[in-house]
């Protein structure tokens, strides 16, 4: 949210257009309420993006990934596989000598009090540490991918999930729900100019359609996940 507002805010800064001016500042220039509301909605997007990814991340674990291109790209899928995981860990275990050393009196801080030629160092030390950490866990994974026959023969995969009649129904709702918003969008119904006036969607059936349609896709995950509580809540309740 901070640089989702930090992004509103500096729009107008770059992008002196519009007809309602604010104030002005360094000799004149304007800043334009049209601008401040464009930059507002690239925010809302930078902001929409950042949670579709911290979705993803959440949803999306390494046996998912896996199970879904293993069969098609077994190559890229086992690649994304290890980048995603060694992100995080690379993360916690950073975390953890820097912990480890500010508990033994090595480490120098991360406070504004302290230097900044110390911190530096201090990171420099960390990541000396974890990338010596990264490189052996490595070669161990790769000796142990190796003992287990990789490469050798045909790739095979367990099959976690099956997909079901529901899955059918959902990915159909799914698709007719998207086809609407494509719809909308192409034919311009959902379309919004911010200069040099803010001009909004014309209040169209087209229109509505394809809000609701954006509104309930989006509400689609909720709503599962809300059907399954409540199957886990009376489940419990019966016994």
């Amino acid at each position: 949210m901070p640089l989702a507002a930090v992004v509103a805010l500096a729009n107008p800064l770059f992008v002196p257009l519009g007809q309602t001016v604010l104030f002005t500042y360094a000799g004149g220039r304007p800043y334009t309420a049209e601008a401040l509301a464009c930059g507002a909605m690239v925010a809302a997007l930078l902001a929409a993006v950042l949670w579709w990814f911290a979705s993803f991340n959440r949803v999306m674990d390494t046996v998912k990934l896996l199970y879904l291109f293993g069969r098609f790209a077994p190559a890229v899928s086992l690649t994304l596989t290890l980048v995603l995981r060694l992100v995080p860990s690379f993360g916690r275990r950073a975390s953890a000598v820097a912990e480890a050393r500010a508990g033994i009196g090595l480490g120098r801080g991360s406070g504004t009090k302290v230097p900044a030629i110390a911190r530096v160092r201090e990171a420099t030390v960390v990541l000396a540490s974890v990338s010596a950490w990264s490189l052996e866990h490595g070669m161990a994974t790769a000796g142990a991918m190796e003992s287990r026959g990789f490469g050798t023969g045909r790739r095979t995969t367990v099959p976690c999930w099956s997909f079901r009649w529901r899955d059918g129904a959902a990915l159909g709702l799914m698709g007719a729900l998207a086809a609407v918003v494509v719809a909308g969008a192409a034919l311009g119904a959902t379309e919004a100019t911010f200069f040099p006036r803010v001009a909004m969607p014309a209040a169209e059936p087209m229109f509505g359609a394809s809000l609701a349609a954006y509104g309930l896709l989006l509400l689609l995950p909720a709503l599962v996940m809300g059907r399954e509580r409540l199957r886990w809540h009376f489940s419990r309740a019966r016994r």
